[in-house]
């Protein structure tokens, strides 16, 4: 039980909504197709977990054997910084789950269309060039960028074409504030982590840019979100419905307060990259609902 638990650690359960969200929301947004197939539905969901749980634990051994992740930092699960894990370990048990992803995508890139070969095939190259060497993605200022298409329009756009087999304007609209959201998540912890990864010598956009302007991009990436949807409301895009999200302005207004109470204080954040998952979960999960609320009731 105890290795169980590490490796829960490890893959970083409270990330895992960043996937879950958007390919349900995918799925939903197809059930005006009378011949859904919920099994397929599930079988996304599983493959885009288990690929991002496995990046995760690989995003852990790059940024270890980078010298990013050391006793002093902050940042990823730090079970190979605290010795629970093998570098080896991290880096079988990553590709383990990245693979078996892959197998599941590839069948329903088989079953269902060219498309999802074509998501697939863009993922699976970000998940070995975004920490892992010689590209190194993320440490090149492009890691918000990758997250975004990722676990925005990729997942909502992908979900939806395995089950309606075509590709949607309004499903890839709708991705948007969901993805924004998930990569406020990876901002928290790029501003968390800048003082280590400048030691590291390595450049996210935060340290390109500055603290203040990474701040900025903080802000709106909580802000925009909530923009976005009451423009689709008023434009029709979403369901009156989906007004609901509002009632996380709260917890978006303290995530942001806490950043700019933070004195460029890493320890005063520590949790942000959680407390911002816990937002990203709330909104989405309302998103989720309200779109399939307005959907029963047409």
């Amino acid at each position: 039980m105890r290795k169980v638990r590490i490796w829960l650690r490890a893959i970083r359960p409270f990330t895992m909504t960043a996937s879950i969200i958007p390919v349900i929301m995918g799925g939903v947004l197809a059930l005006k197709d009378i011949q859904q197939n919920l099994g397929y539905l599930f079988l996304s969901l599983l493959a885009m977990m288990m690929i991002h749980a496995g990046v995760n634990v690989l995003n852990d051994h790059d940024d270890y054997i980078n010298h990013i992740d050391t006793q002093e930092s902050f940042g990823g699960s730090r079970v190979i910084v605290e010795k629970l894990l093998t570098t080896r370990e991290a880096s079988v048990g990553g590709n383990t789950l990245v693979i078996l992803g892959s197998i599941l995508g590839i069948y329903l890139a088989v079953s269902r269309g060219w498309f999802i070969l074509l998501i697939g095939a863009f993922g699976i190259a970000a998940v070995y060039t975004y920490t892992g060497k010689p590209i190194s993605l993320k440490y090149r200022g492009l890691g918000l960028v990758i997250i975004f298409l990722i676990f925005g329009p990729c997942a909502v756009l992908g979900s939806y074409y395995v089950q309606m087999q075509t590709v949607s304007f309004y499903a890839m609209v709708v991705s948007i504030p969901i993805g924004l959201l998930t990569t406020a998540i990876l901002q928290a912890n790029d501003l968390r982590d800048m003082q280590y990864d400048r030691i590291a010598r390595i450049k996210t956009l935060s340290i390109i840019i500055g603290n203040r302007k990474g701040f900025l991009i903080y802000k709106n990436l909580i802000i925009m979100p909530y923009v976005l949807v009451a423009l689709m409301i008023i434009t029709g895009y979403l369901p009156y419905w989906s007004g609901l999200v509002f009632i996380t302005l709260p917890i978006a207004y303290r995530n942001i307060r806490i950043l700019s109470y933070s004195n460029d204080n890493p320890k005063s954040i520590i949790d942000l990259d959680k407390k911002t998952a816990q937002l990203q979960a709330q909104f989405g999960a309302l998103l989720v609902v309200t779109v399939l609320l307005s959907l029963i009731h047409l």
